[in-house]
């Protein structure tokens, strides 16, 4: 019976082959069918707009947006919105290996002989490779004179007085250059680096105002011309700051 469902199943195919054209049948277990992969990307913060620069013509702009997240540095362009398998493309501005590496404006303290061996592994972040080893040495032997001064009375009246006063006389530089990148895909760029040294500890952590002004401004920079290219490209998609 079933030998003769095949052959009469092959024979109505057979009748709609017209001219030329083929049919091929294969016996055996289907292939599963599966749902659809939604497209999920994380890259550089033009990434949206080059994935739009490609396929603006096949997309509808009233079944996208876009949401511009400054704190996190991403802008999200996400792709038929009301879709259960909706594409999401996030560009976003990371720091660079290099920048983090050196754990700036972080607040973590190291020894003097930590700081120095990060210098010496990194002296190519340097102006130059001279500079980077006197910092080491300087570092190697970072030495720190303590002066501390107590002055505490009590009249027994209700006034009293608590003062302590501490002064810390340290060898090292109170400021040094580097010259990285402070984003991924950015340019190099040279700014100051301070050296605190804590009180107590007297272990040191680096912080640099200019990195995080450098930060602030190529931020807003960078988002802003990403954001306008596609203004220019794509009118029609909403631009949401959240």
């Amino acid at each position: 019976m079933e030998k003769e469902l095949k052959q009469e199943i092959y024979k109505m195919l057979a009748e709609q082959i017209v001219n030329n054209g083929e049919i091929t049948i294969r016996e055996g277990k289907a292939l599963d069918l599966n749902d659809p992969v939604p497209v999920d990307i994380v890259g550089t913060i033009n990434s949206p707009l080059r994935w739009l620069e490609k396929r603006a013509d096949v997309l509808n702009p009233k079944q996208c947006h876009i949401r511009v997240n400054r704190s996190d540095m991403a802008i999200n362009l996400y792709i038929n919105e009301r879709d259960s398998f909706s594409d999401c493309i996030i560009g976003k501005l990371l720091l660079s290996d290099e920048y983090l590496r050196f754990g700036i404006n972080e607040g973590k303290y190291v020894t003097g002989l930590e700081l120095s061996d990060l210098i010496r592994m990194n002296r190519s972040c340097f102006e130059s490779k001279q500079k980077a080893m006197e910092l080491v040495t300087i570092m190697r032997n970072f030495k720190a004179k303590v002066t501390t001064q107590v002055e505490a009375s009590d009249d027994k009246k209700g006034n009293r007085t608590a003062l302590i006063r501490q002064v810390v006389e340290g060898n090292q530089p109170p400021s040094f250059e580097l010259v990285i990148p402070i984003f991924k895909g950015q340019p190099k760029q040279t700014f100051t680096v301070e050296i605190d040294i804590d009180p107590d500890t007297l272990q040191a952590t680096l912080v640099s105002p200019d990195a995080q002004d450098i930060i602030a401004e190529t931020r807003d920079q960078l988002m802003g011309d990403v954001l306008n290219q596609i203004q220019d490209l794509c009118p029609e998609i909403p631009i949401i700051e959240i």
